[in-house]
């Protein structure tokens, strides 16, 4: 596969051993040629992988665009060895959802199980071989992660909630900071939004009006049914405004990517 290794264009990069067992890595997506957050998904790299080059990272996803197709909407998986130092970069098949998705709401169930170290994208095969079992056998597109009865986030994604207190999501401390995730908080405060931040008990979800999935490939993608829960998130204003204002800001930064 051709790739990036090391700031340097290479024709056999194996994407197998870039995936491996503790690997700091970062998906990022690039839209119509041009990257998405790029800016944000390396700052929180750097916050993880301890030697990592910023300015060669960029570099590097520049060159990888260039050496594609004119145009490309593709995500790039970018992974950084921490024993090494070496960085490699290469496209990888991403699926983002049809607009009827948007459209209708998606359905989503319960996995427990625990994470280690949530907070950080470190390779873990055997957490995302559990996961990619669960999804399979229960023919759903995401499961929310819980444990020991506190809801914690997508498999692959951040939740946020919505019911009389307004916006509410698991700390950020007990999940990935997803860079979806942070746009959306801060367009909730620029819209004066009641925002909480706090623990969610999964036996609150029938209390909640609605709720959405946020994540590089998936934007702002609501929830109608968790479990046997339905949620009328589409018939809720403050789902459409956050949606609404987020792509506002995907294209605000990528006129300037």
């Amino acid at each position: 596969m051709e790739g990036i290794l090391n700031g340097k264009l290479v024709l056999d990069l194996n994407p197998d051993k870039w995936k491996g067992m503790g690997m700091i890595y970062e998906v990022l997506r690039v839209t119509e040629g041009r990257p998405l957050f790029l800016a944000e998904h390396l700052e929180r790299m750097a916050r993880v992988a301890q030697g990592l080059d910023i300015e060669e990272a960029s570099k590097g996803v520049y060159s990888l665009i260039q050496s594609a197709p004119h145009g490309i909407s593709k995500n790039i998986f970018l992974s950084f060895s921490q024993d090494t130092k070496e960085l490699a970069l290469f496209f990888i098949d991403s699926f983002y959802p049809p607009d009827d998705w948007y459209a209708e709401g998606i359905d989503v169930n319960i996995l427990e199980i625990r994470r280690q170290d949530p907070t950080k994208k470190i390779y873990d095969a055997e957490y995302k071989a559990a996961v990619s079992r669960h999804l399979q056998d229960t023919s759903v597109f995401e499961t929310l992660i819980s444990d020991s009865g506190l809801i914690k986030e997508g498999s692959r994604s951040n939740v946020f909630f919505m019911g009389k207190e307004g916006l509410v999501t698991p700390p950020v401390l007990d999940v990935l900071p997803g860079i979806t995730r942070m746009k959306v908080i801060e367009a909730a405060r620029e819209a004066g939004i009641h925002f909480t931040e706090r623990p969610v008990l999964l036996k609150e979800v029938p209390e909640f009006q609605g709720a959405f999935l946020t994540g590089t490939s998936i934007d702002l993608l609501p929830i109608r049914k968790i479990g046997e829960n339905q949620l009328p998130t589409l018939s809720l204003p403050l789902y459409r405004q956050l949606l609404q204002r987020y792509r506002e800001m995907k294209e605000e930064d990528l006129a300037d990517a």
